[in-house]
């Protein structure tokens, strides 16, 4: 059964990303209490993206951000 809150994505929409994602490091702190991910990024805006692409959002559900 298919989420109602999905929508589908068609080959035509397709837009080039707004940011390019260069080197990206991730730390695991795994414990059944709770998890730590550390995360090191560098992004850069893509030149090639239309202009008002926005700012940058990054997905992810029950996150608490630390710091």
């Amino acid at each position: 059964m298919a989420d109602p809150e999905q929508q589908r994505v068609y080959r035509k929409d397709y837009r080039p990303p707004a940011f390019w994602l260069d080197t990206i490091d991730l730390v695991f702190e795994l414990d059944p209490a709770s998890t730590f991910v550390n995360t090191r990024m560098t992004l850069r805006r893509n030149a090639d993206a239309k202009p008002g692409d926005g700012a940058l959002h990054l997905d992810g559900d029950e996150l608490e951000l630390v710091s």
